[in-house]
């Protein structure tokens, strides 16, 4: 349910941002407990929901923000401030992290091969042609030889899998970077181990949501033409039953910003979608 709408409309972007109910929305991605303490922390610390959580309007699925969402929730938040996206728009684009691992010993991989039951495939460019055209759920890239699961059920299957593989790695010691699939092949070439699984679909994550069975953190990404950041709405707006004066709260904070473009970084991360930065 949404309580508080505002819309931000210039010549060159279109904001929405509302407040609605945390019951009403759905995560398509589990949290790391470790992330989702440094933000109670620091929402408790600043007494602020910075940025909104990105929402598709038709569902009330969490596309960006599931850790800002279940933040919210364990401070006893009934309200989040939201950035609803219509996830039908093909400018919303939906793209994936890939799991690239260094300092892994041989035997770890030969665990790896025999409990996916991967098999060979002859080249790097036939592995990534398989996994992305969602014939194979998963591939295991080495400077070896590249590896691919037998076949393909979900994108969900797949991503439990580099889940459980980047688990184990972590385990033993092993270092573990996310990367943008497009950097999937420089890291092979460096000598990385990479769990490369199938892209997603939008219904995939969409019924993800729905249906309450999540893909692992930090599983996907959004692109999105213009994102909203650094809005600051005290939590009071967020915490009590009433949101009154929070409509005019929000049109005092987004008074000010700067549109950056894409490739701009922001809180520690590079967007590749432009972000209008608010505040003066």
């Amino acid at each position: 349910m949404r309580e508080v709408a505002i819309e931000l409309i210039t010549e060159s972007f279109k904001i929405k941002l509302e407040l609605t109910e945390i019951s009403s929305l759905r995560p398509h991605e589990g949290v790391l407990e470790h992330l989702k303490l440094k933000l109670i922390r620091s929402m408790l610390e600043d007494d602020v929901q910075i940025d909104p959580i990105i929402v598709d309007e038709g569902t009330g699925v969490v596309l960006d923000g599931a850790h800002r969402l279940e933040a919210l929730r364990a401070i006893g938040a009934y309200r989040a401030l939201t950035c609803p996206v219509d996830y039908g728009d093909p400018d919303v684009e939906l793209r994936r992290w890939i799991r690239s691992i260094k300092k892994v010993p041989s035997t770890f991989l030969m665990e790896i091969v025999e409990g996916m039951s991967l098999v060979p495939v002859d080249t790097l460019d036939r592995a990534f042609e398989l996994v992305d055209s969602r014939l194979r759920e998963l591939a295991l890239l080495i400077t070896g030889g590249p590896l691919i699961s037998k076949g393909f059920s979900n994108s969900l299957d797949g991503f439990r899998y580099s889940w459980q593989v980047e688990q184990e790695a972590r385990r033993i010691g092993a270092d573990v970077e996310l990367i943008r699939d497009v950097e999937a092949r420089r890291d092979v070439e460096a000598g990385n181990v990479i769990i490369y699984p199938a892209p997603p679909t939008k219904g995939e994550i969409v019924d993800s949501g729905l249906r309450g069975e999540l893909y692992p953190p930090k599983s996907t990404r959004h692109i999105l033409p213009v994102r909203p950041v650094n809005v600051r709405l005290p939590l009071k707006y967020l915490l009590g039953e009433g949101a009154e004066g929070a409509a005019e709260e929000l049109r005092t904070r987004t008074r000010g910003f700067r549109v950056l473009p894409p490739g701009s970084g922001y809180g520690g991360r590079v967007y590749e979608g432009r972000l209008v930065l608010f505040g003066r």
